[in-house]
């Protein structure tokens, strides 16, 4: 198992002018554009427990939660004196608001703790909890940790052992929100790693079992990780895609606290069945369902959960919620497994699927985003624009978006036990901690992953003896490791189906470490045949250029909500020609210095020989991924190497 690491990572390069224009762009605004992510629900603003149609009271819980946490996040990344101050005045609210009973909630008296079709209670209480967790992680402060157990010896009192068995899943669900509330056990479990009460433990278990129990009584579809429907290879992933990536790292924490392997097996069974539903940009099909969409199918298919198998085509849309779950599902994996592999995922999700549905500006998102996508529109549908806020569908995605690289960035670097240092992630950043009783800082210096390597340089006061493992890439067919000039024939290592290479030595002051990748461009396919085109860590797209059309301004300029349009003259009918034989004659890279954000500017594109909608060849640009707004990114295609055209035999 691997944990966090003391200290900080600092960031550097693209890492901190992307957060940077998350702190000018929609985290650092989000409460100025959006009334639920600013209304002091947990403070003096607390509802009742209302139903309107679909609407239910606890969504602006989960939305004033969800950005409080990427705004911690974001600040502390940053390091940032302004947002910290700001957060920590945030916390300083919340626990004065607290109750003498430890309530820490949006619910009045009287209104809390209900078992209903539509209970928001732990569900929100868990988007707190997280910001709470987030704040206490960064500055260790007591207060903050006692305030949290109060609230968790109060939770934990409701259903389950403490409450004569008292169930929260047995009257069924109607909108997702009681499937939601299993991500409580997060938190709790959290507090039990650090203050062992056997009740929290308990808790989490009955609450999982509660949850697995009645999973077929619901009408939402969102339980996909219960227990039955996991662990049944033969009944598809169908659910809301947010609930099923949230909900895939609870067995393995679970297993974590518990060592039970039967907890390991579901977490297993879902991944291997997730998979099938994933997008080539490494997202989970999500539009919001995995299974058959939501629009086109009866009511009585949906109340029975009876919903086909998903088809990940690359038109098929992937919500923004899902990418930063599975995210955060895929990195407790590394953590709880120590298996690299799960690395591997996580990275090609944040370097691909979350990039491709942001504006580089960050100052938009798409709620939904698909790795084909013609045009960005409301007219597609309500989740399809570009939006800081998405206020006509949900404000969910918007803050969600804003803990993607904060995130990746606390967790590039881990460690275990025995004190071996894991290098998980690559990119621009600085690593300040303490090894051998001693302050050491290794900088990362890279453009990656626009560039397929990394130097690692060490500044220390005194020699200190070190063992570091840096996960090499799936991608990667070989590497070269050297240390000050000089190659090392340093040894590989399995960390279950991920790789690692070794590295242990004495490190002084001064001392460089090279790493670098060897991989070429290579065909990746989409379930319907068409195929794309990667290179390292990163899929690459066919730019269309766009036309935007800003059809509502926020009071807070310049935010506002755009439709894109393809550029008039622009094409993508396209079909890819290469030769299995001779892959490097039909695809080549070209590198530029390039100036200025790299995601704006990218400085590594691909050229690709395609066929027009003419035959004629001719040689096309793709970017990557998340260089774009609109794009093609999978083409049919044609092996030169193939069989003949036509082996038809005519007679005269």
């Amino acid at each position: 198992m691997l944990k966090e690491i003391t200290g900080k990572i600092l960031p550097q390069g693209w890492i901190l002018e992307h957060l940077l224009r998350d702190k000018h762009g929609i985290t650092g605004h989000l409460g100025d554009l959006c009334a639920d992510a600013s209304c002091g629900i947990f403070e003096d603003k607390k509802v009742k427990d209302e139903i309107d149609g679909s609407w239910s009271s606890w969504w602006p819980g989960e939305t004033e939660g969800n950005w409080r946490d990427a705004l911690a996040r974001l600040a502390f990344a940053l390091d940032d004196k302004e947002l910290i101050r700001e957060t920590a005045d945030y916390v300083d609210r919340i626990l004065r608001f607290q109750d003498e009973d430890g309530y820490m909630g949006i619910f009045l008296p009287n209104e809390r703790f209900g078992n209903g079709a539509r209970s928001g209670e732990l569900w929100t209480q868990s988007r707190l909890m997280a910001v709470l967790t987030t704040y206490y992680r960064h500055t260790g402060e007591e207060r903050v940790l006692k305030a949290l157990e109060r609230l968790a010896d109060l939770i934990v009192r409701q259903y389950g052992p403490l409450a004569d068995g008292r169930s929260l899943y047995q009257v069924p669900d109607e909108d997702g929100s009681k499937a939601h509330s299993l991500m409580v056990v997060e938190p709790l479990l959290f507090l039990y790693n650090r203050l062992k009460k056997p009740e929290y433990l308990a808790f989490c278990e009955f609450l999982y079992e509660d949850y697995s129990l009645y999973s077929p009584d619901a009408v939402f579809p969102c339980y996909d990780i219960a227990r039955d429907k996991a662990t049944s290879p033969h009944v598809p992933m169908v659910g809301h895609g947010p609930h099923t990536c949230e909900q895939l790292r609870i067995p393995l924490l679970l297993y974590q606290a518990t060592g039970k392997r039967d907890y390991y097996g579901v977490f297993l069974s879902a991944f291997e069945k997730l998979k099938r539903s994933m997008s080539l940009s490494g997202s989970c099909k999500s539009d919001e369902l995995i299974g058959a969409y939501q629009g086109k199918i009866s009511g009585e298919k949906k109340e029975g959960l009876q919903m086909g198998e998903c088809f990940p085509i690359p038109a098929t849309g992937y919500e923004y919620c899902s990418t930063t779950e599975l995210m955060f599902s895929l990195t407790a994996a590394v953590r709880v497994t120590g298996q690299l592999q799960y690395a591997d995922y996580e990275e090609w999700a944040v370097m691909n699927a979350a990039m491709a549905a942001r504006r580089q500006d960050g100052k938009a998102i798409q709620y939904l985003c698909a790795d084909n996508l013609y045009r960005a529109t409301k007219e597609v549908g309500d989740r399809w624009d570009y939006s800081p806020t998405h206020t006509d569908a949900a404000v969910c995605c918007a803050p969600n978006s804003g803990k993607v690289i904060p995130y990746h960035l606390s967790t590039m670097w881990m460690t275990d036990d025995d004190g071996t240092l894991y290098a998980l992630y690559y990119g621009p950043s600085i690593l300040q901690t303490v090894l051998n009783g001693q302050a050491v800082e290794i900088q990362q210096n890279t453009r990656y992953p626009f560039e397929k390597g990394a130097e690692f340089r060490i500044r220390c006061r005194e020699a200190f003896r070190q063992k570091i493992v840096f996960r090499m890439p799936y991608w990667a067919t070989g590497c070269r490791l050297e240390v000050n000039g000089e190659e090392i024939k340093a040894p590989y290592t399995q960390a279950g189906s991920g790789r690692g290479i070794v590295l242990e030595r004495r490190f002084t002051d001064g001392d460089c470490m090279v790493l670098s990748f060897e991989a070429a461009p290579r065909l990746i396919t989409a379930v319907d045949g068409t195929r794309a085109i990667a290179d390292g860590p990163l899929l690459y797209s066919l730019n269309i250029t766009e036309v935007g059309e800003e059809y509502f301004h926020y009071d807070k300029a310049p935010f506002c909500d755009t439709n894109y349009t393809p550029a008039e003259g622009e094409k993508w009918d396209y079909t890819l020609l290469y030769d299995s034989r001779r892959p490097d004659e039909y695809i080549r890279e070209k590198t530029y210095e390039g100036e200025g954000f790299e995601w704006e500017n990218p400085p590594v594109t691909l050229e690709a020989q395609m066929l027009s909608s003419w035959a004629v060849p001719e040689w096309v640009e793709l970017v990557p991924i998340g260089c774009t707004i609109l794009r093609r990114t999978t083409f049919p295609t044609i092996d030169r190497a193939g069989k003949a055209r036509n082996d038809t035999v005519r007679e005269d």
